[in-house]
């Protein structure tokens, strides 16, 4: 018997600090709210996924107006997750229209703002970036 009243109190106080949470959460300011990545990004990826390049440019530069790039993981479906990295995801739709001088221009602001550096995307963004530095030569 006392342990069943230890077990309920338990749940209780764990149901109370739950709750606790959620209202918390529910009334964060607008700034810290704006940790979700904006939509834009996640349909500009899709975009990509389907070869629509230049509709992923226009989706990815609204994404970019929304919020700056920081590579933090952000589910795009499923379970398919990218990094934030709008500037390089704009270079790389940029490139497959091949439009190098626009893309470099990206990806030189996302190697100045260092969040690929810490992604997966990294080694990938090399070779395009190799490939389109000597086209534009």
């Amino acid at each position: 018997m006392a342990r069943e009243r230890k077990a309920w109190r338990s749940r209780r106080t764990l149901t109370a600090s739950l709750a606790a949470v959620g209202i918390v959460l529910a009334f964060l300011p607008p700034g810290l709210a704006s940790l979700k990545k904006p939509e834009e990004f996640k349909i500009g990826i899709k975009a990509q996924d389907r070869g629509d390049w230049r509709g992923s440019v226009d989706l990815l530069r609204k994404s970019l107006e929304k919020l700056p790039e920081d590579g933090e993981l952000v589910r795009i479906y499923g379970t398919k997750y990218k990094s934030y990295l709008p500037h390089y995801y704009l270079g790389l739709a940029l490139y497959k229209q091949k439009d190098c001088p626009a893309a470099l221009k990206e990806w030189e602001e996302c190697l100045g703002l260092g969040a690929i550096l810490k992604t997966e995307e990294h080694k990938e963004f090399l070779g395009y970036y190799a490939k389109c530095e000597e086209q534009a030569r």
